[in-house]
């Protein structure tokens, strides 16, 4: 009876300790996004980006926000059957970006342990990446179209005053230039298509931050 008791107290204090350590950050109506998944988040991109990792409340913060908006994407990709990328493509990405950076397999094991995290997670990560982009992709680069009028007007009120202040001494023609212009274009056009679908999403859905995760 006595060992009974003991385990019972041991497990309630472990599972006090747990929601110390990870607490809840975020609710999204049923989802919950917890301080791990924060940390998870900074300590990853800053690996993929070659920074140094901020977790102090402000960058809990941005991270939060990138999670919340990934996890409204998903639920409309499992709502419309959006095709997801699959594992290899992911795996594929992550060898290719491993051999950019690291001039071994062993230098890039040593760094992903200095770092605090490990390739799987990593893997899976950029799987996520991948994963929006291919949203990003389907459900709004089909309604962006671009005029060729406003291939001009970019050209003769935006490219060519910042490729003088550039110190460029010939003009290109806008022929030369016309397809860059309609890349930009369109992805600029994607990108308010996105933050207005994600403001109209955040409206729909019941968020809550959790002041104290990110004191």
């Amino acid at each position: 009876m006595l060992g009974r008791a003991f385990i019972l107290a041991f497990l309630i204090a472990q599972c006090g300790a747990a929601e110390i350590l990870d607490r809840i950050a975020v609710t999204l109506d049923n989802s919950v996004i917890a301080e791990s998944d924060l940390i998870g988040e900074i300590r990853l991109s800053s690996f993929l980006n070659g920074t140094r990792p901020d977790f102090s409340g402000a960058a809990k913060r941005v991270a939060a926000e990138r999670l919340v908006e990934r996890t409204l994407m998903h639920r409309e990709m499992e709502i419309s059957r959006y095709p997801a990328p699959a594992e290899k493509e992911a795996a594929a990405a992550l060898e290719n970006w491993r051999k950019e950076h690291f001039a071994s397999r062993e230098a890039f094991t040593k760094a992903l342990h200095d770092a605090g995290t490990a390739e799987p997670d990593l893997a899976h990560y950029l799987l996520e990446q991948l994963t929006t982009l291919r949203f990003i992709d389907y459900r709004f680069r089909p309604g962006a179209q671009v005029l060729s009028t406003e291939v001009k007007e970019y050209y003769e009120k935006r490219f060519l005053p910042q490729s003088r202040a550039a110190g460029v001494k010939k003009d290109p023609p806008l022929d030369e230039v016309a397809e860059k212009i309609e890349s930009i274009l369109l992805e600029e056009k994607v990108d308010r298509m996105l933050d207005a679908w994600l403001k109209d999403a955040r409206s729909r859905a019941r968020i809550v931050y959790r002041p104290a995760v990110f004191k």
